[in-house]
């Protein structure tokens, strides 16, 4: 999304395929149901967790996620994972966010990120064509290409519960997860 646009009836959704062309320099208003919004901050940040874990322990790549208002998701490509892994996961990301890490944010410039490695391995390559690509920071975990809006602090994210893992995919294996 690079823009809202309302019509006083509807607020729109701007993407890249659909920017009108005379919308620029036009007022907007938008209202956000904050307690959604952080539910989403929430999950977002327990997915790089997780992410972060996966491709720390086991170097795999994850293929996409997606959040919800009352759930998560995430693709891990771990090919012998079974649910011993998952707990290992899902015991480590609950340790990192009782610890109550700083998420912290850093640019690096696209060819920096497109020239190393651990970027393109646990993105399979899929890094944006920006000039510069914003990286999340939690813990000690390895940096992670990410855009998304995230909590400041892990404890803020609460307690993360796996809810369904080893949903088989053709490439990875989705984990599902909810807040508690």
């Amino acid at each position: 999304m690079i823009d809202t646009w309302s019509d006083g009836v509807a607020i729109h959704l701007i993407s890249h395929d659909t920017y009108p062309d005379n919308i620029k320099g036009k007022e907007v208003r938008q209202l956000i149901n904050w307690d959604i919004r952080y539910g989403h901050m929430k999950f977002r940040t327990a997915l790089r967790i997780m992410t972060g874990i996966a491709y720390r322990d086991y170097k795999v790549a994850n293929r996409v996620n997606q959040t919800y208002d009352d759930q998560a998701w995430v693709d891990l490509e771990i090919p012998e994972i079974n649910e011993e892994i998952v707990k290992k996961i899902e015991d480590e990301t609950n340790a990192i966010i009782s610890r109550g890490e700083k998420v912290d944010f850093t640019y690096k410039k696209r060819d920096e990120v497109v020239s190393n490695h651990d970027f393109m391995t646990m993105t399979r390559g899929n890094i944006p064509e920006f000039p510069e690509i914003r990286l999340v920071k939690i813990g000690d975990l390895p940096y992670q290409p990410d855009f998304g809006t995230h909590v400041h602090n892990t404890k803020e994210v609460g307690k993360v519960i796996f809810k369904t893992t080893l949903i088989k995919g053709k490439v990875s294996k989705r984990v599902i997860v909810s807040l508690a």
